[in-house]
């Protein structure tokens, strides 16, 4: 092989060398790129989800002040209910002394 020849083999073999540096470089560039879009992905997803959970905290305060409100309604129907079982006794005492008289 002539010198000539030998140095056009290494003046190709650099020119190949130097493409596959640049496709190397354009592939670590693409995948750089793509994780770059993954991670705005999941930063606008967990923007999502706190938002989703600062609407159930807003929810849920919102509907604490119901809650009281239906446990006192309970209460209070159970002090009734209490309370017109009493009447009821007393009603039914009545009834049977006045039942008897009346016979």
């Amino acid at each position: 092989m002539s010198t000539t020849r030998m140095q056009q083999l290494l003046q190709e073999q650099k020119v190949q060398e130097q493409r596959i540096e640049i496709n190397d470089a354009k592939l670590m560039s693409m995948i750089a790129d793509q994780r770059h879009k993954e991670v705005a992905k999941i930063e606008s997803d967990l923007l999502n989800v706190k938002e989703m959970f600062m609407d159930l905290q807003n929810l849920i305060a919102a509907s604490n002040g119901d809650i009281n409100k239906i446990s006192e309604n309970v209460a209070s129907a159970s002090d009734h209910v209490k309370g017109a079982n009493v009447e009821i006794s007393k009603a039914d005492e009545y009834h049977r002394k006045h039942s008897c008289s009346i016979l």
